[in-house]
Protein backbone atom coordinates (compact mmCIF):
# COMPACT_ATOMS: atom_id res chain seq x y z
CA UNK A 1 0.00 0.00 0.00
CA UNK A 2 3.11 2.45 0.72
CA UNK A 3 4.11 1.89 -2.77
CA UNK A 4 0.64 2.85 -4.30
CA UNK A 5 0.66 5.97 -2.12
CA UNK A 6 4.10 6.71 -3.15
CA UNK A 7 2.73 6.35 -7.08
CA UNK A 8 -0.16 8.38 -6.14
CA UNK A 9 1.58 11.47 -4.72
CA UNK A 10 3.76 11.15 -8.21
CA UNK A 11 0.46 11.73 -10.37
CA UNK A 12 -0.62 14.05 -8.12
CA UNK A 13 2.70 16.62 -8.67
CA UNK A 14 2.69 15.09 -12.30
CA UNK A 15 -0.81 16.10 -13.38
CA UNK A 16 0.22 19.90 -11.76
CA UNK A 17 2.15 19.81 -14.44
CA UNK A 18 0.09 18.75 -16.81
CA UNK A 19 -2.37 21.32 -15.66
CA UNK A 20 -0.47 24.38 -16.53
CA UNK A 21 0.66 22.88 -19.99
CA UNK A 22 -0.66 24.57 -23.41
CA UNK A 23 -0.46 21.00 -24.90
CA UNK A 24 -3.31 19.10 -24.38
CA UNK A 25 -1.22 16.49 -22.27
CA UNK A 26 -3.91 16.88 -19.34
CA UNK A 27 -6.69 15.87 -21.77
CA UNK A 28 -5.16 13.08 -23.09
CA UNK A 29 -4.45 12.07 -19.01
CA UNK A 30 -8.02 12.53 -18.79
CA UNK A 31 -8.77 9.99 -20.91
CA UNK A 32 -6.51 7.63 -19.69
CA UNK A 33 -7.84 7.84 -16.10
CA UNK A 34 -11.11 6.49 -17.53
CA UNK A 35 -13.20 9.23 -15.42
CA UNK A 36 -10.98 9.08 -12.39
CA UNK A 37 -10.26 12.46 -12.67
CA UNK A 38 -10.28 12.50 -8.14
CA UNK A 39 -6.71 10.46 -9.00
CA UNK A 40 -5.16 14.22 -10.16
CA UNK A 41 -6.75 16.05 -7.15
CA UNK A 42 -5.74 14.33 -3.79
CA UNK A 43 -3.30 11.40 -3.55
CA UNK A 44 -5.54 10.55 -0.21
CA UNK A 45 -9.15 9.38 -2.01
CA UNK A 46 -9.72 6.08 -3.43
CA UNK A 47 -13.15 4.47 -5.07
CA UNK A 48 -14.15 1.25 -4.57
CA UNK A 49 -12.49 0.07 -7.68
CA UNK A 50 -9.51 1.73 -6.88
CA UNK A 51 -9.20 -1.03 -3.72
CA UNK A 52 -10.67 -3.92 -5.98
CA UNK A 53 -7.71 -3.38 -7.79
CA UNK A 54 -4.92 -2.67 -5.27
CA UNK A 55 -6.99 -6.26 -4.02
CA UNK A 56 -6.41 -8.00 -7.26
CA UNK A 57 -2.54 -6.40 -8.37
CA UNK A 58 -3.39 -4.44 -11.35
CA UNK A 59 -3.67 -1.15 -9.84
CA UNK A 60 0.05 -0.11 -9.73
CA UNK A 61 0.25 -1.08 -13.47
CA UNK A 62 -2.52 1.00 -14.00
CA UNK A 63 -0.45 3.55 -11.88
CA UNK A 64 2.85 3.40 -13.67
CA UNK A 65 0.94 3.28 -17.20
CA UNK A 66 -0.26 6.88 -16.36
CA UNK A 67 2.84 8.12 -14.58
CA UNK A 68 5.07 6.77 -17.52
CA UNK A 69 2.88 8.88 -20.15
CA UNK A 70 2.95 11.74 -18.21
CA UNK A 71 6.38 12.08 -16.92
CA UNK A 72 7.41 11.47 -20.71
CA UNK A 73 5.59 14.37 -21.70
CA UNK A 74 7.45 16.73 -19.07
CA UNK A 75 10.90 15.26 -20.01
CA UNK A 76 10.27 16.18 -23.46
CA UNK A 77 8.16 19.16 -23.62
CA UNK A 78 9.58 22.65 -23.48
CA UNK A 79 7.17 24.64 -21.50
CA UNK A 80 7.43 21.67 -18.56
CA UNK A 81 10.51 21.41 -18.31
CA UNK A 82 10.88 25.03 -18.37
CA UNK A 83 8.78 25.19 -14.71
CA UNK A 84 11.88 22.16 -13.09
CA UNK A 85 14.38 23.06 -10.92
CA UNK A 86 18.37 23.15 -11.20
CA UNK A 87 20.15 22.35 -7.92
CA UNK A 88 21.84 25.38 -6.35
CA UNK A 89 23.86 22.97 -3.94
CA UNK A 90 26.06 20.80 -6.19
CA UNK A 91 25.31 23.49 -8.94
CA UNK A 92 24.37 20.39 -11.52
CA UNK A 93 22.84 21.31 -14.78
CA UNK A 94 20.41 18.71 -14.84
CA UNK A 95 16.83 19.74 -14.27
CA UNK A 96 15.00 18.07 -11.22
CA UNK A 97 11.55 17.82 -10.45
CA UNK A 98 9.30 17.14 -7.67
CA UNK A 99 7.70 14.12 -9.03
CA UNK A 100 11.41 12.26 -8.84
CA UNK A 101 11.07 10.56 -5.67
CA UNK A 102 14.38 8.36 -5.87
CA UNK A 103 16.66 11.05 -6.71
CA UNK A 104 15.30 14.63 -5.30
CA UNK A 105 13.99 14.80 -1.71
CA UNK A 106 11.04 17.68 -1.78
CA UNK A 107 10.54 19.53 1.41
CA UNK A 108 7.65 22.07 1.73
CA UNK A 109 6.96 24.66 3.82
CA UNK A 110 4.39 27.53 4.60
CA UNK A 111 5.56 30.72 2.14
CA UNK A 112 6.45 33.00 5.00
CA UNK A 113 9.01 30.64 6.71
CA UNK A 114 12.57 31.18 6.03
CA UNK A 115 14.04 28.38 3.67
CA UNK A 116 15.80 25.54 5.05
CA UNK A 117 19.04 26.57 7.35
CA UNK A 118 21.51 25.73 4.44
CA UNK A 119 20.01 28.71 2.13
CA UNK A 120 17.17 28.32 -0.88
CA UNK A 121 17.77 24.83 -2.38
CA UNK A 122 16.78 25.56 -5.65
CA UNK A 123 15.64 28.37 -8.16
CA UNK A 124 13.18 27.77 -10.78
CA UNK A 125 14.76 26.72 -14.30
CA UNK A 126 14.52 28.94 -17.21
CA UNK A 127 11.68 31.33 -16.20
CA UNK A 128 9.34 28.66 -15.39
CA UNK A 129 8.40 28.80 -11.39
CA UNK A 130 7.16 26.13 -9.72
CA UNK A 131 3.23 24.62 -10.82
CA UNK A 132 0.75 25.26 -8.08
CA UNK A 133 2.78 27.78 -6.27
CA UNK A 134 0.74 27.68 -3.23
CA UNK A 135 3.66 26.94 -0.13
CA UNK A 136 7.39 27.28 -0.43
CA UNK A 137 8.60 24.17 -1.90
CA UNK A 138 12.52 23.09 -1.25
CA UNK A 139 13.94 19.92 -3.86
CA UNK A 140 17.23 18.70 -3.34
CA UNK A 141 19.12 15.77 -5.17
CA UNK A 142 19.42 12.76 -2.29
CA UNK A 143 22.88 13.42 -2.50
CA UNK A 144 23.15 17.11 -1.59
CA UNK A 145 20.24 16.72 1.23
CA UNK A 146 22.70 14.00 2.64
CA UNK A 147 25.66 16.31 2.74
CA UNK A 148 23.66 19.18 3.96
CA UNK A 149 23.06 17.10 6.91
CA UNK A 150 19.41 16.67 6.39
Amino acid sequence: MRLVRRRREQLKLLGDYLGLCRSGALKELSKRLNHRNYLLESPHKYSVADLQQIADGAYEGFLDALIGFASQHVYHCDLCTQRGFICQICHHHDIIFPFEFDTTVRYVGHPTLPPPPSGPQRAPAGQGGRPGTVVQQHIEHRGCASATGR
